[in-house]
């Protein structure tokens, strides 16, 4: 993967107004959700919805990075996008102060496609919004390299859902959590290490959330499975990355697709489970403080 080529173009998006190519004959996107938080809803505590939470998902694959005949270049994101980019959103997560943990966010970067693989560029904390969903089932392939950190979250409405993060060190290994929020704020007592597991180069992704148990296998490599989301419900599902004393992840997804979760998984699609007395034994509640092989060179 020639990332150099691609960090070119990055800084062609955000450097330049000229040669930009608009996603214009990319499907319409349904319209964002009306529960999508604002700023001051995040903070609004748990203050509860006016209205259900709209999903438009169904049981048919929404594809929304299509790897089929991609657009040669750069194509910046439009409001027709199957995926959307994400302003003014901020949250506080478990790790305040940490150099290497999820805390303080704010998403200041812009995802694009380039050579039709969405990567995130021109800031720490890149945030797309991916589909408004309840139970759902997603799967792609997904490019991962080097240092830093990245996230998911699952279920966000109005400052309440979990997050999904991952952080590669260089010499401490790439360790998984998962946290619950309210209000916009991780409740940090939820922050729970579940997965050792360093991402390299493309991997495919499945991520299964059904009768509030999480599913997320990379590769032949099962992150969590039927993990419980006591207080999931309804609500959006986004990908990014975060700032850490090495940056952000460079990641760029190759494919990806989203449909609501249908009552039988596909065959061969779900590796063996594993028992969620083991899961709990192996979760931590906190990331070990980094070692000084990790501090920046």
């Amino acid at each position: 993967m020639n990332w150099t080529r691609w960090l070119l173009f990055m800084s062609l998006l955000f450097g330049a107004t000229e040669g930009r190519v608009p996603a214009d004959d990319e499907p319409p996107e349904d319209p964002p959700s009306t529960n999508t938080p604002s700023q001051a809803e995040e903070n609004a505590g748990d203050t509860p919805a006016a209205e259900p939470f709209q999903v438009s998902l169904t049981d048919k694959w929404k594809v929304l990075v299509n790897p089929v005949k991609p657009r040669a270049g750069l194509v910046e994101l439009t409001k027709k996008s199957p995926i959307q980019n994400v302003d003014e959103f901020t949250f506080t997560g478990p790790m305040v102060g940490h150099p290497f943990g999820l805390g303080e966010y704010a998403a200041d970067g812009r995802w694009a496609l380039v050579d039709g693989v969405a990567l995130p560029g021109g800031g720490k904390n890149a945030l797309v919004h991916l589909a408004a969903a309840d139970q759902f089932e997603m799967e792609g392939v997904i490019h991962q390299e080097k240092y830093g950190g990245w996230l998911m979250l699952i279920g966000w409405n109005q400052g309440h859902g979990y997050s999904l993060s991952n952080v590669t060190l260089k010499e401490s290994g790439s360790p998984w959590f998962i946290c619950e929020y309210r209000g916009g704020k991780a409740i940090e007592s939820t922050n729970n290490e579940v997965k050792h597991f360093e991402w390299k180069d493309d991997q495919p992704l499945r991520m299964l959330v059904k009768e509030k148990m999480l599913t997320v296998i990379v590769g032949k490599t099962s992150i969590v499975e039927d993990y419980p989301l006591e207080n999931y419900t309804a609500g959006d599902l986004f990908l990014g990355t975060y700032d850490t004393r090495y940056g952000p992840k460079p990641i760029g997804v190759r494919s990806l697709r989203v449909r609501a979760a249908v009552d039988k998984p596909e065959k061969g699609s779900k590796p063996k489970s594993t028992s969620k007395k083991s899961e709990k034994q192996n979760s931590k509640k906190t990331m070990s403080s980094p070692d000084e092989g990790d501090d920046p060179e």
